[in-house]
């Protein structure tokens, strides 16, 4: 069993090592020229983006990069597909967005948005944090404010499956209204009692701190009529009515407007990306045409076992000779120890280091075990 989680172990450390050098390989900055030789690897290594993004620096090719990202996916969003030889340009579908939304339009106010809402995606850390800890509650995109200290019975935003935002007041007042469904989840025990609550109020006229919620935001993701990357907020004023639609709840509340769409990609605006859009300059590919094909020794930085890389040796290689094959390729080793650990360590130091990182991580879970 103990070699199992360890194979287990080399594979997880060595997968996303692999990756980090793939990635290196592929992503490499412009304007390095071939012809220098011997030195173009340690040049291009030095310059590209991947290099920066793996340290945390925040270079020019990294803003550029940044800035890209989002101006290509801010344009792809302008476009409907209807196939993969076929798209057009949603201002020539008279800027209608094609996906058909049910919506309770029975009062004629205009609709800002729609967004959906979902829970957060954790990290495989979060998600551990939050087994371990108790009261911690999932976090849902749609994001609700309420007096500081209190926890309601029943959390809207965990019912709430979508959000339609709709003008009162031009850029100053807005009707919210959160969907929850009228039906009861037969996997959530909690959702019978959040139901009856719900109708109480709209059937009954009683009052539920339930409801009491201060502020909503959200940024927009995929939402109806507009790109992503918008930030609204919303301070809410008052409770006004809740109707029954189409196998919803509908809650409305009244509410000022704080912040009326603003773009969360405009701090990452780059003024020399815009231009060489602008100037439709020619993007420049470096493509490694230097591969290596003379040995190099590798040394191990923590015990001085030299490690040898010879392509020929690779080339004749016996898929079937596994003890010869970890000899020919224990060179992997030392190159994902260095991008996984910032340093070169061979097979049994890489083992040796695994080990010690498990370690820390039990006893630190021991530690926040109450």
């Amino acid at each position: 069993m103990s070699g199992i989680k360890k194979k287990i172990k080399e594979l997880w450390y060595g997968l996303f090592g692999a990756m980090k050098i793939t990635e290196e390989e592929t992503l490499k900055a412009p304007g390095v020229n071939v012809s220098d030789g011997v030195t173009i690897n340690q040049e291009v290594h030095d310059k590209r983006v991947s290099t920066a993004l793996l340290a945390g620096k925040e270079t020019q090719e990294v803003k550029e990069l940044r800035y890209r990202t989002y101006a290509v996916d801010r344009e792809a969003q302008t476009y409907e597909v209807f196939s993969p030889t076929l798209a057009m340009k949603k201002d020539e579908l008279e800027k209608q967005d094609t996906k058909f939304i049910y919506y309770d339009d029975s009062d004629g106010l205009d609709v800002i948005t729609i967004q959906n809402n979902f829970p957060l995606v954790e990290t495989v850390e979060e998600s551990l944090e939050r087994v371990g800890s108790r009261g911690k509650k999932t976090e849902y995109w749609i994001k609700i404010e309420r007096e500081f200290g209190f926890m309601p019975r029943y959390r809207l935003e965990e019912y709430t499956k979508r959000i339609v935002v709709k003008e009162k007041t031009k850029g100053k007042t807005a009707i919210i209204e959160f969907y929850v469904s009228k039906y009861p989840h037969e996997m959530d025990l909690k959702s019978k009692g959040f139901v009856k609550e719900i109708e109480k109020v709209m059937n009954d006229g009683v009052r539920s701190d339930v409801l009491d919620i201060n502020i909503v935001s959200f940024t927009t993701n995929h939402a109806y009529k507009v790109v992503d990357m918008l930030l609204y907020t919303f301070k809410v004023k008052e409770l006004r009515d809740i109707t029954e639609y189409d196998g919803h709840y509908v809650i409305k509340y009244l509410a000022d407007i704080v912040v009326n769409g603003q773009d969360r990609t405009d701090q990452f605006y780059n003024e020399e990306m815009a231009n060489k859009y602008k100037n439709k300059e020619k993007k420049t590919v470096v493509h490694n045409l230097t591969p290596d094909t003379e040995d190099k020794i590798y040394v191990c930085e923590e015990c001085g076992k030299e490690v040898k890389y010879c392509p020929k040796d690779i080339d004749n290689l016996d898929p079937s000779d596994e003890t010869n094959e970890a000899n020919v390729t224990e060179f992997f080793d030392l190159q994902i120890s260095e991008s996984t650990f910032g340093k070169k360590l061979c097979k049994n130091c890489l083992e040796k280091h695994l080990n010690e990182l498990e370690k820390l991580n039990e006893d630190e879970q021991k530690s926040h075990t109450p």
